[in-house]
């Protein structure tokens, strides 16, 4: 009986450890750093992840031109300095009416489409629009608007 419970014992942790699958690792939040990372706010939030965090060192940054800046993602969008860090916005102006009335306005100018995203510490400037956000826990603070 020895060989036999010997040989049992070898075939069940072999197969067990056959059987055996890793789990996935769950990957650790990011900090994307603008202009090191991307030269861009928008291709940072392109690449970012959820719960990834993205900094933006002082400067003056362009929005993406005749577009909305699109936020559809858990991230964190923090500028070094609100007095130093700018974003400088340029949505489409577009045919607009009020029942027959027929005018051009501006698109959003921010458009936030996540749950609990923070935007702060950014002078934001734009030739038209407004800042739209929809999702539970959005914080926007900190912030200099110059709509």
């Amino acid at each position: 009986m020895g060989k036999s419970a010997a040989l049992f014992l070898v075939l069940f942790f072999l197969t067990a450890f056959c059987l055996t699958t890793p789990l996935p690792a769950k990957a650790a939040h990011r900090t994307i750093v603008v202009p090191d990372d991307h030269s861009t706010i928008a291709a940072a939030i392109g690449t970012a992840l959820d719960g990834d965090t993205i900094f933006v060192k002082i400067g003056n940054y362009e929005g993406p031109k005749n577009q909305t800046l699109f936020i559809n993602k858990t991230i964190s969008l923090i500028g070094e300095d609100p007095e130093g860090t700018t974003i400088n916005l340029h949505p489409p102006l577009v045919p607009m009416n009020i029942f027959t009335y027929e005018y051009m306005g501006y698109l959003d100018a921010i458009k936030i489409d996540a749950n609990w995203v923070k935007l702060s510490g950014f002078t934001i400037t734009s030739d038209g629009g407004d800042l739209y956000a929809t999702g539970n826990g959005t914080q926007i603070i900190g912030n200099v608007y110059e709509f």
